[in-house]
C-alpha cells in the first residue's frame, strides 16, 4: 500500500487604497519560497486578495517561509506598497488526521497600504470692461475671489485696457487647485461655493469712475475622473456651473462735451454769399498728467481735430463745431482758426487776428455727481 496525504494553503492579506476605490484586479501580489513563485493574488473590490492555493505533500512536511510582496504597477495617480511579508507554514503530519496539518503564521499587520493622487484645477473667466475712456497709466482694477467662509483664494487684477474693450484679469494665485482630499465622504463629487466682487476703493467723486458692485456666485464641483476601462484618472473632473461663463465688471467714466463754434462777420456791400473756413485745435490742458494721456495726446496732435465752413452774406454768422468728449476735470484752451485765401481776393481784407482762443473749465459737480462744463470763453 501507498500512504499519501495533501494539504494546503491559501494565504490572506488585505489591500487599502486611500484616494479613491479600488478597481477589482488592479493590484496583484506574489508570494514566493525563496526564489520561487508558489502563489499570485489578484485584489478584489473590498480590498480582499484572492490567492492561488500552495499545495503540500508528505515531502514538504516541516517550515516553509514565504514572503508575500505586492506587485509594482502602472495605474495613474497610485504609489504602491514597498511592504513585504514573511509568513510561515508549519506542515505537520498528524498520524490522527486524514490530512496534513497546516498552519499559517502572519506577521501583526498584514495589510498592504497605496496611495492614489488626483489633482485639478480652475480659474474662472473675469473682464473688465472700462467705459468712457483707456486705462491710465499705473491704473490698477482689482477683484477678489472668495470661499464660503468668505476667506480671500484668489485676487485679480487688471492694468491696460482701451476704452469698451473687455481685458481679462490676471489671478494670483493663477489657478485653484484641488486634489482628492477635497473630495465628499467615499470619494464622493464635491461642489465649491465662491464669490467674486470688485475691489471698490475708498470715495474719491472727483476721478470720475462708477465701480461695478455686482457679486457674482459660482459654483465649481469636482469628481474622480473614471475611464472607460473602470480604470481612474489621475486628473480631477472639475465642472463650473454655468459651464464657461465670463464674468464682466463694467465701470463707467463720468465724460462731458462741449460744442464750440466760430463766428464771422463779413461787411460787403454784395448780395452774394461767400464760404468761410475755420479749424480747430487743443492747444493746451492746465494739467501735465493728463498731457500724456492717450486720447489727450492724440487730440493735441490732430492737425486740425475738425474743420467748418460757415456761409454767409453781409453781416454775422455763427458756425458751430462738433461735439468734443472730456473725461477729466482741467481748463482746455482750444484755437479757432480762420483760413485766409492766399492770395487774397481783390478788395478783401481780413482781420488780422485770425485765431482766436476758447478757454474751456471742466469741473466735477459734486451734487450732480458728474463732470460738466463749468464755462467757456472766447478771447480774442
Amino acid at each position: 500500500n501507498k500512504y499519501n496525504k495533501t494539504g494546503e494553503w491559501t494565504p490572506s492579506v488585505t489591500k487599502s487604497l486611500t484616494g479613491r476605490p479600488i478597481v477589482a484586479e488592479e493590484f496583484t501580489f506574489t508570494v514566493k519560497e525563496g526564489d520561487t513563485v508558489v502563489s499570485t493574488g489578484k485584489v478584489n473590490a473590498d480590498g480582499a486578495v484572492a490567492f492561488t492555493s500552495v499545495e503540500y505533500t508528505l515531502d514538504d512536511v516541516g517550515t516553509h517561509t514565504y514572503v508575500i510582496t505586492e506587485d509594482e504597477g502602472s495605474a495613474d495617480g497610485v504609489t504602491y506598497s514597498t511592504q513585504s511579508m514573511t509568513v510561515t507554514v508549519e506542515v505537520v503530519d498528524d498520524p490522527t488526521k486524514a490530512d496534513l496539518t497546516v498552519t499559517a503564521t502572519y506577521p501583526a499587520d498584514t495589510i498592504f497600504v497605496n496611495t492614489f493622487e488626483a489633482h485639478g484645477e480652475w480659474a474662472p473667466t473675469v473682464l473688465k470692461v472700462l467705459n468712457g475712456r483707456d486705462f491710465k497709466e499705473g491704473e490698477t482694477f482689482t477683484v477678489t475671489e472668495k470661499d464660503k467662509d468668505n476667506v480671500v483664494v484668489m485676487t485679480g487684477t487688471v492694468t491696460a485696457g482701451k476704452n469698451g474693450v473687455p481685458e481679462a484679469f490676471t489671478f494670483d494665485p493663477e489657478k485653484i487647485t484641488y486634489d482628492q482630499t477635497y473630495l465628499a465622504d467615499n470619494y464622493q463629487p464635491k461642489t465649491f461655493t465662491y464669490t467674486i466682487q470688485e475691489t471698490v476703493p475708498a470715495a474719491n467723486p472727483s476721478n470720475g469712475l462708477t465701480y461695478d458692485e455686482t457679486v457674482y456666485t459660482q459654483k465649481v464641483t469636482i469628481a474622480l475622473h473614471q475611464n472607460e476601462d473602470g480604470t481612474y484618472s489621475d486628473k480631477l473632473d472639475v465642472t463650473e456651473d454655468p459651464e464657461d461663463k465670463e464674468y464682466t465688471f463694467i465701470n463707467t467714466y463720468s465724460q462731458t462735451s462741449v460744442k464750440l463754434e466760430a463766428e464771422k462777420f463779413l461787411e460787403t456791400a454784395s448780395a452774394n454769399e461767400y464760404d468761410f473756413d475755420f479749424e480747430l485745435r487743443l492747444a493746451d490742458i492746465d494739467k501735465a498728467e493728463l498731457k500724456e494721456e492717450q486720447y489727450y495726446k492724440d487730440l493735441m496732435e490732430e492737425d486740425p481735430i475738425q474743420t467748418i465752413t460757415i456761409t454767409t452774406g453781409n453781416g454775422k454768422k455763427t458756425g458751430a463745431f462738433d461735439e468734443i468728449t472730456i473725461y477729466d476735470a482741467g481748463t482746455y484752451t482750444f484755437t479757432i482758426t480762420e483760413i485766409a485765401p492766399d492770395p487774397l481776393p481783390d478788395g478783401w481784407t481780413y482781420d488780422p487776428n485770425l485765431t482766436k482762443n476758447a478757454v474751456v473749465v471742466v469741473k466735477w459737480d459734486e451734487t450732480l455727481n458728474k463732470l460738466v462744463i463749468d464755462s467757456i470763453t472766447y478771447e480774442e
